[in-house]
């Protein structure tokens, strides 16, 4: 069997690929709505309850990544094979500009559909992710001053989300779903990223948007950096209101 180069990845079928990315959702899914709950209940306090299986649901992606790319024979080239190496001054931009886009994105659209869609679908978010929204001064529900270990998890936390999912998503399957001849393979990419959050339903109408540009810009560029880029913009505002609850900012 002839092993496919970096350039050259195997293709991947639609079908194949919605299955990778909804068992991967239905994991993380069961965590958020499941395990978390019943750590919270045993007594975890809450950055540790959702850190750590949240965490492990990261960590699976970056194995699925690895044995995708022992598979292919492509190890000994994998920056080439995910589309890592040195950004250009105009991948970085396009990072921050889609950075910058998925932040107005959420701000503008989820402050307008969150509270309509949790009034009007049956379906709930986890009591616990609701506690989070309603307070203050708190990381992940727990009283955050002073706890500068919080502030660590939640980083390790971002690191192994945005690197987790781009790596896997971006960096792994779009150019397998690009070698498979799909004329949109940014689009399949987002919508399918945008059905992996079926967990957090309420905020879809925001997260297709940004699936969506964020597949296209990552495609359109051939680097998986500027989708790094974005989504860690993106997921670092929660980190940064850490870091302000911790050392005492935050209300």
């Amino acid at each position: 069997m002839p092993v496919a180069s970096q350039s050259h990845p195997p293709a991947l079928a639609a079908r194949h690929s919605w299955a990778i990315f909804m068992a991967l959702s239905l994991v993380v899914g069961a965590f958020i709505y499941l395990l978390i709950p019943a750590l919270l209940a045993r007594g975890w306090s809450g950055p540790y309850a959702v850190t750590v299986p949240l965490g492990a649901g990261f960590l699976l992606m970056f194995a699925f990544t690895y044995v995708g790319l022992r598979s292919e024979g492509a190890m000994a080239d994998w920056k080439e094979r995910l589309r890592l190496t040195r950004p250009s001054a105009g991948d970085i931009g396009w990072g921050v500009a889609l950075g910058l886009s998925m932040i107005a994105s959420v701000v503008l659209v989820e402050g307008y559909v969150q509270d309509f869609i949790l009034a009007s679908v049956p379906m709930r978010p986890p009591q616990w992710f609701l506690d989070i929204l309603k307070s203050s001064g708190t990381v992940f529900g727990a009283p955050g001053l002073g706890r500068w270990d919080f502030l660590a998890l939640h980083l390790v936390l971002f690191a192994l989300n945005i690197f987790g999912e781009e790596l896997l998503f971006r960096g792994y399957l779009l150019p397998r779903q690009e070698r498979f001849g799909h004329t949109y393979a940014w689009a399949l990419n987002g919508l399918q990223w945008t059905a992996f959050h079926w967990f957090w339903f309420h905020v879809l109408p925001a997260i297709l948007p940004t699936s969506l540009l964020l597949a296209w810009i990552t495609l359109r560029r051939q680097s998986t950096w500027c989708a790094i880029i974005g989504h860690g913009m993106l997921n670092g505002l929660p980190v940064l209101g850490t870091f302000l609850t911790v050392a005492g900012f935050g209300g």
